[in-house]
């Protein structure tokens, strides 16, 4: 299927109504490189939730393997249980704001229009990032101007200079690391901060920045994420949110709030996001918080070579800049 996902004239599923329960099969579509079931309004009883056809949901392509009951009769299920349920998790799906993007073209004309070339670049790195993170089994969501330009424009930004994607804290292990150090699709070329305040990973392809970031939980409505400059240290305020939707971005399927609305009001204060500024805007939710103390500055910040070795006299280099008193060594990775 192509073009607009809205008002569409389909099937959708198939009840077969028997007497003791209902059988639905639903009807699976392919929408660029992910699966898409559609909604309906069918209600089987009051007692009942559908697993499908109950929100849009999108889930990866998979394989299917045949098994055998008692009976001998045969079905076919997904071939990885596991990673079935956890795309299932956060399959509900959110479409992009078709509205806001034809308002913009028509007010900002060519300005608007996505870098086709840029987007060339991105498209299969951040698919390669993504799918690193789900076969570790981690919820992450496409952050900052990244979720703006999928939401706004349907996108990415065209004046964009990164791409931005958080995980929470809690989730992360040394898998990621070992996965991106050295990688030949893209690489770590350095980290920010500490594990446990402000981390973040800077990965690279040659050409473009990938921003990987952790997020902290603080209480029921709000988390942060690290912002570093120089030697001070920033916090963004973020609303909290215990789980994550699925979206369509240049044709494949990744994680996303399922409110991004209130996520952008927070980042960029409400409504300012909806029309591009190429210059001159400001985050609404960052708050300046310590610098570095003289303990932990040598430690939270680290540069690597393509093939993930520690740069140890440029970490010194660098970090000898803002310390007041020269060190001759830095720690080990």
């Amino acid at each position: 299927m192509s073009g607009a996902y809205s008002n569409l004239d389909i099937l959708t599923s198939l009840y077969i109504e028997c007497k003791r329960l209902t059988i639905q099969i639903s009807i699976v579509y392919e929408r660029g490189n992910f699966l898409w079931i559609a909604s309906d309004d069918y209600q089987v009883n009051k007692e009942t939730q559908k697993s499908f056809g109950d929100r849009p949901r999108a889930l990866n392509n998979f394989d299917l393997i045949k098994i055998v009951d008692k009976r001998f009769n045969f079905f076919l299920v997904p071939s990885d249980i596991d990673k079935f349920l956890f795309e299932y998790d956060h399959s509900v799906f959110l479409e992009c704001n078709r509205d806001l993007v034809k308002k913009n073209i028509q007010n900002l004309g060519s300005k608007h229009q996505q870098d086709l070339k840029k987007n060339k670049i991105i498209a299969p790195v951040l698919e390669h990032i993504s799918k690193s993170l789900e076969s570790f089994r981690k919820h992450y969501w496409l952050a900052g101007g990244t979720l703006l330009g999928w939401y706004r424009d349907c996108g990415i930004i065209p004046f964009t200079q990164d791409v931005d994607i958080a995980i929470w804290s809690h989730e992360y292990d040394d898998r990621i690391k070992k996965h991106f150090l050295g990688n030949k699709i893209v690489r770590i070329w350095g980290t920010l901060g500490l594990l446990n305040d402000s981390f973040e990973f800077r990965l690279f392809n040659d050409k473009f920045t990938f921003d990987l970031f952790l997020v902290y939980k603080i209480n029921q409505t709000h988390q942060w994420c690290g912002y570093q400059v120089k030697r001070y240290k920033f916090r963004r305020f973020l609303p909290n949110f215990e789980n994550v939707c699925s979206a369509e971005l240049l044709n494949s399927k990744y994680m996303v709030p399922c409110d991004p609305v209130k996520y952008l009001d927070k980042e960029y204060g409400p409504n300012r996001w909806q029309s591009p500024q190429s210059k001159n805007y400001t985050w609404t939710n960052v708050v300046f918080w310590r610098n570095w103390s003289d303990s932990d500055w040598p430690h939270s910040i680290k540069y690597y070579d393509k093939n993930g070795n520690l740069l140890k006299n440029k970490i010194l280099e660098y970090v000898n800049k803002f310390q007041t008193k020269n060190l001759t060594s830095i720690p080990d990775d």
